[in-house]
């Protein structure tokens, strides 16, 4: 014979028995009674979890794989078991990567939006269930504009770089390179955490650009500048050519502006300093100075090339005049001459210079009428041959050059 009974408010360690209790036959007039077997009751608590499923990182990027770990199942001990599952967004936003039953699941990302990542457990055969909602981020496109100002500069001078950038995150790195035609370096001076380089050192086909490294947390990697080229041009270099030195208190004296940078649009201003004046030509290549009575003069050309200035000097020393004295003197001392007979002047040139030119002239019969003997030379002598008696009274003079 089968008797059931039910009782739901056992707790775990209670001990549990029957008694059966009844008459028979055998003794008509009393109550048989008989126990049971004891059995002990184990009675195990429902699970359960006090937090959320904890991923591997915050923030969770399409295309990547990320593990997830369920919280601590309490009460504590006791064997546990997993069965993860996606329970919104599976196959969408995310998918399981990995065994469902293992402790700790991976996941990848598909693509931008929302998951929710169950775990259906059990503990001592007693099941328990946590779920956690997760976000996926886009990965975001990084890039970085660059701009130079300005395009054209004169060598020596500053050029500013400076990037743009586009999802480079709270704190991106800028990695500044340049070109100078053997390939790309580290532009010197640079910083990394600088949107802007500033240098004075290029020269003319140096290339520029910039790396930016973002700190955002799904990004698409580093992010390369378009390259800038600077033009810069030299400073202007020549000299002045006209001589180093002048006669005291003269004009016309020109000096002209020899540029060494060919080509391009060039401008003069002149300027002078000392003794000397300038009379003309101040803004062109050729200028004209009147010199001084003594010392020296300094002649400079302020010359603007595509924009670049640069000084081009010259010392120019003022030479004082010192007078010049002939002394002419003829082959007779003065005595008369007979018919026929030769007569040779000498001049004698004091402060003549080092090669001085004669223009030996005469004066016929005292007619006040001077006509050259031939054409400058380079002698101090001249030769009357022949002399006749129609000749007396002529005269003989020499213009020293």
């Amino acid at each position: 014979m089968l008797f059931r009974s039910s009782y739901n408010t056992v707790k775990d360690g209670d001990s549990i028995r029957a008694i059966l209790k009844g008459t028979s036959s055998c003794n008509p007039s009393g109550v048989d009674t008989v126990l049971s077997n004891i059995i002990r009751i184990t009675v195990s608590p429902s699970p359960y979890t006090s937090a959320n499923i904890i991923p591997s990182q915050a923030t969770m990027c399409v295309g990547s794989i990320y593990s997830f770990t369920p919280p601590a199942v309490l009460p504590a001990g006791g064997t546990v078991s997993h069965n993860w599952s996606i329970t919104a967004g599976n196959g969408t936003t995310a998918s399981i990567n990995s065994s469902t039953s293992l402790n700790t699941v991976a996941v990848r990302m598909l693509a931008a939006g929302s998951f929710t990542l169950t775990d259906n457990y059990t503990r001592n055969g007693c099941p328990g269930t946590v779920s956690t909602p997760f976000s996926v981020t886009a990965i975001q496109p990084v890039s970085v504009a660059l701009a130079v100002s300005p395009a054209t500069i004169c060598a020596g001078a500053n050029a500013t770089f400076t990037a743009t950038p586009t999802n480079g995150g709270t704190s991106p790195s800028y990695g500044w390179e340049i070109n100078t035609g053997l390939g790309w370096s580290p532009a010197p001076g640079s910083s990394g955490s600088s949107a802007t380089y500033i240098t004075n050192a290029l020269t003319d086909g140096d290339s520029v650009r910039v790396k930016l490294q973002s700190n955002l947390a799904c990004n698409s990697g580093v992010g390369t500048s378009p390259v800038k080229v600077v033009t810069v041009n030299p400073i202007p270099t020549g000299s002045v050519l006209g001589g180093v030195s002048v006669c005291a208190n003269s004009t016309g004296n020109t000096f002209t502006a020899n540029v060494n940078q060919s080509g391009g649009t060039v401008s003069h201003s002149w300027t002078i300093a000392g003794s000397g004046t300038i009379t003309g030509g101040a803004t062109t290549a050729t200028v004209s100075v009147a010199g001084g009575v003594s010392g020296s003069f300094i002649l400079t050309d302020n010359v603007t090339r595509n924009g670049c200035t640069g000084a081009i000097k010259d010392t120019v020393a003022i030479t004082t005049l010192s007078p010049v004295t002939i002394n002419l003197t003829g082959s007779n001392n003065g005595n008369d001459l007979c018919v026929g007979q030769d007569v040779t002047f000498t001049a004698n040139t004091v402060n003549g210079g080092a090669l001085p030119l004669y223009q030996w002239q005469i004066n016929p019969s005292g007619s006040g009428t001077w006509f050259n003997l031939g054409s400058q030379t380079s002698f101090s002598t001249y030769t009357l041959s022949n002399m006749q008696v129609s000749n007396t009274g002529d005269s003989i003079r020499v213009i020293v050059t």
